[in-house]
């Protein structure tokens, strides 16, 4: 069995010393196997084969190529190290780890195409894509299996093949969407907004997110170059945790706050974008109040992206030029190169420069 199609859900850049580009020697991709495979048979003899590698000598021997010329390399392996022993069941995504330290394996959700994103924690993330050509918007978390006593091999998750956080509708994440590590200076920003500060006693792990960002993930939607919404993501050994940095339909609510027996109001907390500024509650004043009342927080702030002081104790900065700076300096995944490697033989499966 052999197939020129590689099923490459997306690629990221590993945690590796690797060489100079297009030498890619710390690259990592992600593979949905079940598309390679169906290219080189149809479903039902697909079936025929998952039904008896158990049992079969012969079929757990079938030999398999996967060619991936994008990265021009190949895969070579036995059908039964991606099939024997799964309850029939495809192991379907496929891990090549940076610098070919090892080739995992797990049976789960994995779309057609979509962003993908190693965290420092080993955490690999896809989000949204495709998934049989339809949009999809999705988190998806995969654990190495050293993370899992008992586990081996790549999981996402072997008893809940959807694992993932779903997200609200309504954008294509092909066109619109970015996916990234999130910033230190959202993070800091994400730290102080109010409205997480008391999300944070519910999740403790989002306190990190100042001190800590790489360890957390960044998925922004847009409409066209308008930013709609934006998300936070944490990954942890059972499921993404999800709270929310953004939304621009909070762009122009305003947010109560009351010191005292005095109310104010400031432009939301939630908001993507928001006007500066405390205001007397009610009284529909565009102008700041100048000086900013005692004991009030300005979570709209006009603030620089190349200021030292993106918060303070009485205010935070207003989000959007910070998420415009983190669309465009998002790393971008290769989509070809060499990987300047000899031929490896890893736990069965031989990986070698295309001829």
């Amino acid at each position: 069995m052999s197939t020129d199609n590689g099923g490459i859900v997306g690629s990221y850049a590993g945690t590796g010393t690797g060489e100079t580009a297009p030498y890619l020697g710390n690259l990592g991709l992600m593979l949905n196997l079940r598309i390679p495979i169906l290219h080189a048979m149809d479903e039902g003899t697909l079936n025929t084969l998952l039904n008896t590698v158990d049992t079969s000598v012969a079929v757990q021997n079938i030999d398999v190529t996967l060619k991936i010329p994008q990265f021009h390399i190949q895969l070579a392996f036995k059908f039964g190290k991606i099939a024997a022993a799964n309850n029939k069941r495809l192991r379907n995504v496929m891990i090549i780890r940076p610098q070919m330290s090892g080739i995992d394996l797990g049976t789960g959700y994995a779309p057609d195409s979509a962003p993908v994103l190693q965290l420092p924690s080993t955490h690999i993330m896809t989000y949204g894509g495709l998934f049989e050509t339809i949009p999809i918007l999705r988190v998806t978390l995969f654990i190495r299996s050293f993370q899992v006593p008992g586990q081996t091999g790549f999981m996402p998750s072997f008893s809940n093949p959807t694992w993932g956080e779903g997200f609200p509708g309504g954008a294509v994440p092909q066109a619109n969407a970015v996916f990234r590590t999130l910033t230190p200076k959202l993070g800091k920003i994400f730290s102080r907004l109010p409205s997480i500060v008391t999300a944070m006693s519910q999740y403790p792990d989002f306190t990190a997110a100042a001190t800590s960002p790489s360890n957390f993930a960044l998925a922004i939607h847009r409409d066209g170059t308008n930013i709609q919404s934006a998300w936070v993501i944490y990954p942890t050994s059972n499921t993404p945790i999800v709270l929310p940095l953004c939304s621009a339909d909070k762009n122009d609510l305003s947010q109560k706050q009351t010191i005292g027996s005095t109310d104010w109001e400031s432009g939301s907390d939630q908001a993507c974008d928001c006007p500066e500024g405390i205001r007397p509650w009610g009284s529909n004043q565009l102008l700041p109040t100048s000086p900013q009342p005692a004991g009030t927080v300005d979570p709209c702030k006009n603030i620089a992206v190349g200021s030292a002081s993106i918060t303070g104790s009485n205010y935070v900065a207003n989000k959007l030029p910070f998420l415009q700076e983190a669309i465009n300096t998002r790393p971008t995944n290769p989509s070809t190169g060499y990987l300047a490697l000899p031929t490896v033989a890893i736990s069965g499966f031989t990986v070698s420069i295309l001829p």
